[in-house]
């Protein structure tokens, strides 16, 4: 019924109907994390036989394989993958290895026993716990495999290419003071339609005709230093 690296999506709980990856089955526990790779998810504990009673309820349902939005990175061949992907790939798994392949992992989904590991794991390489921590949800949520590490530098960047995103969509970027002040004055996300409108003030309304006049005026008039030393 339930495997391991299987996904499921539960109606109770935490982040109740998000997707769902097993990560380990004792006989007491099923260790779980949320598949979002946007949050700061880290794995959790769930007794067995409380999840085996919401599946018998109709409040767990298996997602089927084809629906796994990390199977991307279980198809990838040694082949494709790139000098510095396979390098960074490496060095990543590497960084977790002795994490992930000790026999007690199971203590690494157990929070105060997961920040002492990482710690001590993090001082041997000489590293700063969070990249210990980053490299290791990513080996969660997409499969448990070494090439969940791999760096999709084909998704990075987008020099030259514009972002828009949608108007319904969280403001991106950095909260000024204001924000953190008052969240009603988070501002809004730059949508298609707003940068046509300032390309072309004519549509908004928008005439530069009587500013123009204006500053062709004070020209006339002598108001501008012209930059012409005697």
């Amino acid at each position: 019924m339930f495997l391991v690296n299987g996904l499921i999506r539960r109606r109770l709980g935490d982040n109740a109907g998000s997707m769902q990856r097993i990560l380990a089955i004792t006989e007491e526990c099923i260790a779980l994390i949320e598949v979002n790779e946007f949050s700061s998810a880290m794995p959790f504990l769930l007794d067995r036989s409380d999840l085996l009673r919401e599946y018998d309820a109709g409040l767990v349902e298996l997602v089927p394989p084809d629906e796994d939005p990390c199977t991307e990175y279980l198809a990838f061949t040694e082949d494709q993958l790139t000098d510095t992907q396979r390098a960074q790939r490496d060095a990543a798994y590497a960084m977790i290895a002795p994490l992930v392949e000790d026999p007690d992992q199971p203590l690494l989904f157990q929070p105060g026993e997961r920040g002492r590991l990482i710690l001590t794991r993090a001082q041997e390489v000489g590293r700063h716990k969070r990249v210990l921590y980053r490299h290791l949800q990513r080996y969660w949520m997409r499969g448990q495999t070494a090439n969940a590490l791999i760096p999709r530098t084909d998704k990075r960047g987008g020099k030259g290419k514009a972002r828009i995103a949608r108007p319904d969509q969280v403001k991106r970027g950095r909260k000024s003071r204001l924000a953190k002040r008052d969240p009603r004055r988070a501002g809004v996300n730059v949508t298609a339609e707003d940068i046509e409108k300032w390309r072309h003030p004519s549509r908004r309304g928008i005439s530069w005709r009587p500013f123009s006049s204006f500053l062709g005026r004070l020209h006339g008039a002598g108001c501008f230093w012209s930059g012409v030393s005697a």
